[in-house]
């Protein structure tokens, strides 16, 4: 795994790039099922001392199931965060922003596993 950040001039954040690669075989020397071998992650965080907020999208590579081969899929996400404490920040997080479906997993039986649909999670952090 990589990761390049670079700071934005005379703005206080930064965009960050992430990439995986993951060279997997099993017994048979086939790639593992469900792990891609190309994966990653494009995105610029905005932080201030009121809090923060950051967009990203992340990609995943096609991969091989028990049946089938999966397509590859990107994903958008966001978070913004308050410090409404020294000790405590709160933060609401959305994952899968534009609402794309893309299967995750195949061939369980008849079944498909879809991907989670657009989704916003709230949440706290409390350091001590």
């Amino acid at each position: 795994e990589n990761q390049a950040n670079w700071a934005i001039p005379q703005m206080p954040g930064e965009i960050f790039a992430v990439y995986t690669y993951q060279d997997t075989e099993d017994q048979n020397g086939r790639a593992f099922i469900g792990l891609p071998r190309h994966k990653g992650s494009l995105g610029v965080t905005a932080d201030q001392a009121w809090g923060w907020a950051t967009l990203a999208a992340d990609g995943v590579g096609r991969r091989r199931d028990s049946s089938a081969e999966l397509p590859g899929y990107v994903t958008c996400s966001a978070v913004l965060g308050w410090r409404a404490q020294p000790w405590l920040s709160l933060y609401a997080r959305g994952e899968n922003l534009l609402d794309k479906a893309h299967t995750d997993a195949n061939g369980f039986s008849s079944d498909t596993y879809t991907s989670q649909p657009l989704s916003v999670f709230i949440g706290a952090e409390a350091t001590y």
